[in-house]
């Protein structure tokens, strides 16, 4: 959803709310609708991420987790093999717990911090998927839609299966990628 953005003086307004009920409006071409029930868990995600971040991450992994009890296993199989009789989880440990590592990846893909992303504001008039913008427009990336792209995701981008990450996370996080943005990409 693409628009020239109102000023915060104008009466409609575009802020998140705003694009979110528009979403749930018109979905213009998603494959998915934006239900009530989708509304809310965004805000919910939004407001709750805005105040602890880490905190909500990991709920949703363990939340991921309980429901998935196979990959629950699978982690504590992990850390049980790597760290054994330790009494925590050391630093030296971090790298080698790869399945870990996709777990936390799966959960930021499907469980966005922030589902609409700092809003951007494009400097010139540019294109994007054969759609023109003007220059200041201001836009929304809907990083929670991204996350369940069909195209991107494959047949089931609603399932929680941390194994899509495996072997990738080094291209996620030494470029852009712009199929998994959970901390943004692109020029600071």
């Amino acid at each position: 959803m693409l628009e020239q953005a109102q000023h915060p003086d104008d009466e409609n307004g575009c802020g998140l709310v705003d694009a979110l009920v528009g979403l749930m409006k018109d979905h213009q071409g998603f494959e998915f609708r934006f239900s009530r029930d989708v509304i809310k868990g965004i805000l919910t995600n939004t407001y709750i991420g805005a105040v602890d971040t880490c905190a909500v991450t990991i709920i949703w992994a363990m939340a991921e987790l309980v429901r998935k009890p196979h990959v629950l296993n699978k982690v504590q199989y992990e850390i049980r093999t790597i760290v054994g009789n330790k009494e925590r989880v050391q630093q030296d440990d971090m790298p080698k717990l790869k399945y870990i590592k996709t777990v936390v990846m799966e959960t930021l893909r499907l469980h966005p911090v922030l589902p609409l992303l700092v809003l951007r504001e494009t400097m010139r008039h540019i294109t994007v998927c054969g759609y023109d913008v003007p220059a200041k427009t201001r836009i929304f990336v809907n990083a929670w839609a991204i996350g369940r792209d069909p195209a991107n995701w494959g047949v089931n981008p609603e399932e929680f299966i941390p194994e899509r990450f495996e072997g990738k996370d080094d291209m996620y996080f030494n470029q852009a990628q712009f199929d998994f943005l959970p901390f943004l990409a692109g020029r600071r």
